[in-house]
């Protein structure tokens, strides 16, 4: 334990005076913005106008400061001689070091026109489509303007990096008239600059169109029961409005079919489509500006259309009414069937006291002299039914009501007892609510 102790107290003798040795110097300029200030003449040091309090760190800081182009340094004064001064008109750098410590520079700066700024030009279509930086460490900024930009050529930054921006792309890049050839936005988004250059950058918003046809194998056709292009839902056409580089998902409909392929076919084999199916969706990035999509696929579900006068009149199977599924929930009017492979017949049963009037299967009569047979159906089929009442029906089945019910006509008036109903002349009458027809 007391050996620790001797190696703490030594530290503490050795750091406590380093610590307070802390050298600092302070460095007046008159206006900051006319210069540029650097350690190790790549790190930048930040000034500000008048006094500038300067820590001194390590063995040592090799300072820099050099004036920007359009001035000139007009003075310079200090308390201590500084290591390693070196001086001119446009520069001064030392080494500042722990015996620099409280010493005072002062700068003076001033206009200077023979120190005139270097020059190049930037021509620009849309700005916005477009961002340029210069190839370095700490560059400084450049802001683009519709049209001519001219900007200060800086040499220790002799390679523009110009790259698109958003959805567009720059299809010309020109360099005192010539166009240039090596600039790829990808591998290689670089050009040299000299002083004077004059570059004329043109830019395409629009990405290129691209025909994507959709060709179907077999009877599936409505496979595709929605498109989105970038994630937005879009109208299926045929064929699809898109550009290149659009992302596509083609949403299929695999409750009415199985087995689903989709097959491509590019107009450039080397940047064809590779898409993948997920959960009924097939995903594609566009590539090429003409493609072309094969899809097959199994129907497993057939959408039938039956349209129904009175719905209460009859009954409907999927499959033969011996054994086959009551079809719930007609109304009047369109209904839409669904029938799974294997089912592909409806069966019509009219309820008792009704019999059937007109079936068309597709606009063709099915009903004939010896009734209906059960319909073999397709996707798309409509079928429509109409029902009557059954003529025969009439006394047989109201000879349980009482012999004194009233019977009225279709006017309401009572004309008999159901007693004296087989007495009255031919036609429909009132018996209970029930029509009762007299032949």
């Amino acid at each position: 334990m007391k050996r620790i102790y001797t190696i703490l107290l030594s530290l503490m003798a050795f750091l406590v005076p380093q610590l307070a040795s802390a050298a600092s110097f302070t460095l007046n300029i008159d206006d900051a913005s006319h210069v540029t200030a650097k350690i190790s003449s790549i790190f930048p040091l930040s000034l500000n106008n008048g006094s500038n309090t300067i820590s001194i760190t390590g063995g040592g800081m090799p300072i820099s400061i050099t004036t920007k182009a359009g001035y000139a340094i007009e003075s310079v004064t200090y308390t201590k001689t500084p290591l390693q001064w070196k001086e001119s008109s446009t520069s001064i750098s030392f080494l500042a070091k722990a015996d620099f410590d409280g010493a005072v520079i002062t700068i003076k700066t001033k206009a200077d026109e023979s120190q005139e700024i270097p020059k190049f030009t930037v021509n620009v279509d849309n700005a916005e489509n477009v961002k340029l930086s210069y190839s370095g460490l700490f560059p400084p900024s450049i802001t683009l303007v519709n049209g001519t930009n001219v900007l200060d050529y800086h040499a220790d930054f002799t390679r523009l990096n110009i790259q698109p921006q958003g959805e567009a792309s720059i299809s010309e890049i020109k360099v005192n008239g010539v166009v240039n050839t090596t600039w790829d936005a990808r591998t290689n988004p670089f050009i040299q600059i000299k002083a004077k250059d004059v570059i004329d950058i043109t830019t395409t918003l629009e990405k290129p169109v691209a025909v994507v046809n959709i060709t179907y194998t077999g009877e599936c056709e409505g496979v595709i029961s929605g498109v989105k292009i970038n994630g937005n839902e879009t109208a299926l056409s045929n064929p699809l409005n898109a550009k290149v580089d659009d992302k596509i998902e083609l949403i299929c409909d695999t409750d009415a079919f199985d087995n689903i392929s989709v097959e491509n076919d590019s107009d450039n084999p080397a940047f064809g489509i590779i898409g993948q199916m997920n959960k009924g969706v097939y995903s594609f990035t566009v590539t090429a500006t003409k493609t072309t999509l094969n899809i097959s696929a199994t129907r497993v579900r057939h959408d039938v259309t039956v349209n129904i006068v009175d719905p209460t009149h009859l009954t409907l199977y999927r499959g033969l009414r011996d054994g086959g599924e009551e079809i719930a929930d007609l109304k009047e009017g369109d209904n839409t069937v669904s029938f799974r492979v294997p089912q592909n017949t409806l069966d019509i049963a009219p309820k008792q006291g009704y019999i059937l009037k007109s079936v068309l299967h597709n606009d063709a009569e099915k009903l004939t002299a010896d009734g209906i047979q059960p319909i073999e159906i397709r996707h798309g089929d409509k079928i429509t039914i109409v029902t009557e009442q059954d003529p025969s029906v009439g006394v047989n089945e109201i000879a349980n009501e009482a012999a004194n019910a009233p019977v009225y006509n279709l006017q309401g008036i009572r004309v008999a007892s159901r007693a004296a109903l087989t007495s009255l002349p031919s036609g429909i009458y009132i018996l209970n609510g029930k029509k009762v027809i007299i032949k």
